[in-house]
């Protein structure tokens, strides 16, 4: 009732907008509903001291790894159940539930009177999942190999991304294939559907129906179903990603792609599970292929 209540009181401000309104099942583009086996009952029975060991042995085995390394700053363990239901009086009617599980660590390394930081971590549905001994390795790695570093001279290099620093850089690019961001003109994409915006090697889609990734889920935050959504294959940009809202403003619908922070909140537009299409060369076959190159970790 009370949040009923605030809505009422909240839309005597607000001016009107006649594309923002409840989605109906028309707006489910009879799209089937992904099975996703995202839940694992195990997981609520965890004991505790199970998970604190878990934390405990990732700080430890990081600590072991390489004689530089000086310090844990952190090592965390993680976990969530959760489940929502999202009903209407225009016919929407969804539930789904999943779990999630993380841990982490940042290792301290040193060299003489130099120091950095690395950090490394793993996800998956439940403890049985992660992968303690990876998280340390990657921390370790990183703290290390910056070890000694020094300036360059200027210069032009081919440049490669640590994996982190390009999921980064998909953040800012999933932000300007926002249709909100489009309909406002706030998005570097604006106007270029169907042009060339990217190489020829780029496949870049958003794909929460894919059990695999951490945001995978089978409906969106308006209760319609999800589904892949490819934003530019082959150069070429092939959409954006719409809510309700934001997609009926702009005449193509939505592509079961709203967001929230909670139950009070409207619904945004976001994505579940941004990721680059892989190519055909493994990380290693890239460095050699680089040659003489700028390494980016951060």
């Amino acid at each position: 009732a009370g949040v009923l209540d605030e809505a009422r009181d909240n839309a005597r401000f607000a001016a009107p907008d006649e594309w923002n309104d409840l989605p109906t099942a028309d707006d489910a583009r009879a799209e089937a509903v992904a099975e996703l086996d995202l839940w694992r009952d195990e997981l609520a029975a965890i004991p505790t001291t199970d998970k604190v060991a878990l934390a405990l042995e990732l700080e430890r085995f990081a600590a072991a790894l390489d004689p530089r390394v000086r310090g844990i700053e952190s090592a965390h363990y993680g976990d969530a159940a959760m489940e929502s239901a999202v009903a209407s009086s225009l016919g929407v009617e969804a539930a789904s539930r999943r779990t999630v599980t993380s841990c982490s660590v940042s290792a301290l390394a040193g060299e003489g009177d130099g120091t950095r930081t690395g950090y490394g971590f793993s996800v998956g549905r439940t403890l049985a999942d992660l992968d303690p001994e990876t998280a340390a390795r990657d921390a370790v790695e990183r703290s290390t190999r910056l070890l000694g570093a020094a300036p360059v001279p200027s210069r032009r290099l081919p440049v490669v991304f640590d994996p982190l620093v390009t999921r980064s850089v998909l953040g800012i690019l999933g932000a300007a294939l926002n249709g909100e961001a489009m309909n406002k003109g706030r998005s570097m994409f604006v106007g270029r559907d169907g042009e060339q915006v990217a190489a020829a090697s780029v496949t870049l889609v958003d794909d929460p129906t894919d059990a695999r990734a951490y945001g995978a889920a089978p409906y969106d935050a308006e209760g319609l179903p999800t589904s892949r959504n490819d934003l530019s294959v082959g150069v070429v940009l092939r959409g954006v990603l719409h809510n309700t809202s934001t997609g009926r403003r702009a005449g193509v619908g939505t592509t079961g792609s709203a967001v929230r922070g909670g139950y009070a909140s409207p619904p945004g537009v976001g994505a579940r599970a941004l990721a680059l299409a892989p190519g055909t060369r493994s990380p290693e076959e890239i460095l050699r292929v680089a040659g003489d190159a700028f390494y980016v970790q951060s």
